[in-house]
């Protein structure tokens, strides 16, 4: 399954699965302002480090935000209230700087700016890195967060169809589940305890591409391990060169957190710039070619045998009906897969309703299977179908069902009954293959 997000769109690739890294979004952008509110009954302490290629990063100015939940485009909230910078280690210690947030909120850390291990008292303003932290009651005293390149790639493109720039990651009241499932996946490619990859939560037999993450790590490398210059006023060319070519139409990124967000969400660009990255890069291994795109992925070997279709529920658990073994596979979120189905014959579509019901159209029988997400069977339709190639759902929880072998489309209401009386012929309806419903 490539799950890949413009605000989080399903899609299948091949035939292993994909969990595109770019988070579950479940339903549509929107705009506005809003606050996240927050506690100030206690605080903690969290302690980390800052590395720019693998160079501590000193003078850096660190803020923790809490993503909103009240619309996309909306601003997080910072957490800090006074001003915390790394020191001459990389090292920095939050303690009391800012209220304890409410325990759901989802939390990042950012640091901006700084000396990336270069001779004399320089800085780098167009340096951004942070990583994406998950539910604040997950920080503790004992917490410790490494910042670097890995924790900014992977933070980037899990929380890409969430986030317009470094302050504003946001989800809207109705998708707190796909924005979570977004932060669950940094953790899954990288560790923000060591900086590494992959991360803790990464699901056994699942695998990442570590050539590609470690190649875009090193491509921001190129730019954070370098100092302001006057070419122009305030970046160094090696910034340059990475600006350049990750700029959008609308804009060119005036630091490395833009520049990635800029790639993660149009993956098309700068494909270039992995001729910047040497064989002495700090990351390694690399690609050895510049890549098809940008888009990156976690590959789960998941039981599948000719998958046919795939489908989301309300919570981003995903559901692959396989052709070749008459079964259902079940992808949980947290990357867990199981497999299930009674009763089906060449299953070759899946539409799944608002009450996370698993409808499954099975050519080879000519019915319709229906099932709960936990894999209990319970509905099978048959009246009128003829070699069903597709199924949708209307807003009024209607099933439609294109038939390829009578040229026919059937409707069924959401507890089984036919309302087509065998099935709608006009319109020039010839062997259909697909089908979709009109909002309207």
């Amino acid at each position: 399954m490539l799950i890949q997000n413009t605000y989080r769109v399903l899609c299948i690739l091949a035939t292993v699965p994909v969990l595109a890294i770019t988070g579950c979004s479940l339903s549509s952008p929107m705009t506005g302002s809003a606050t996240v509110p927050v506690t100030s009954t206690s605080v903690i302490a969290i302690q980390g480090h800052i590395h720019g290629g693998q160079q501590p990063v000193s003078g850096a100015a660190i803020q923790l935000y809490a993503a909103s939940k009240t619309g996309y485009g909306t601003a997080s909230l910072p957490l800090i209230s006074a001003t915390v910078k790394s020191d001459v280690n990389g090292f920095f210690s939050i303690t009391g700087d800012y209220p304890t947030c409410q325990p759901s909120d989802l939390v990042y850390i950012v640091a901006i700016g700084g000396n990336p291990g270069i001779a004399g008292t320089q800085n780098n303003s167009a340096l951004a890195m942070m990583a994406g932290l998950g539910r604040c009651d997950s920080l503790t005293s004992s917490t410790f967060i490494q910042i670097n390149e890995l924790t900014t790639v992977a933070s980037v493109w899990a929380l890409s169809p969430f986030m317009s720039d470094l302050t504003h990651v946001a989800t809207s009241s109705t998708n707190v589940q796909g924005l979570t499932n977004a932060f669950a996946a940094v953790n899954e490619i990288v560790n923000t305890s060591t900086g590494t990859v992959p991360g803790p939560f990464l699901p056994t037999g699942a695998t990442l591409p570590v050539d590609e993450i470690n190649t875009l790590a090193d491509i921001l490398a190129v730019c954070i391990n370098t100092v302001d210059s006057t070419s122009p006023v305030g970046q160094s060319s090696s910034c340059n060169s990475v600006f350049s070519a990750s700029k959008t139409v609308a804009s060119t990124p005036t630091n490395t957190i833009q520049a990635a967000l800029d790639l993660a969400q149009n993956p098309a660009l700068g494909l270039t710039l992995s001729s910047l990255v040497s064989g002495q890069a700090p990351f390694q291994p690399t690609l050895t070619a510049a890549p098809n795109s940008w888009v990156m992925a976690i590959n789960y070997a998941a039981g599948l045998a000719a998958p046919a279709a795939i489908g989301a529920d309300s919570k981003g658990n995903l559901f692959v009906p396989n052709a070749g073994s008459n079964s259902i596979t079940k992808l949980t979120t947290n990357g867990v897969w199981s497999t299930f189905g009674v009763g089906l014959n060449s299953p070759s579509a899946i539409a799944i309703d608002l009450a996370d019901n698993v409808w499954i159209a099975n050519v080879g029988n000519s019915t319709v299977s229906e099932y709960t997400t936990a894999g209990v069977a319970s509905t099978i339709l048959s009246n009128g179908l003829n070699s069903p190639r597709a199924i949708a759902i209307d807003a009024g929880g209607n099933i439609w069902v294109a038939n390829s072998g009578n040229s026919t489309v059937s409707e069924f209401s959401s507890t089984g009954a036919a309302l087509s009386s065998g099935g709608f012929s006009s319109g020039g309806i010839n062997q259909p293959v697909g089908i979709a419903i009109d909002p309207k």
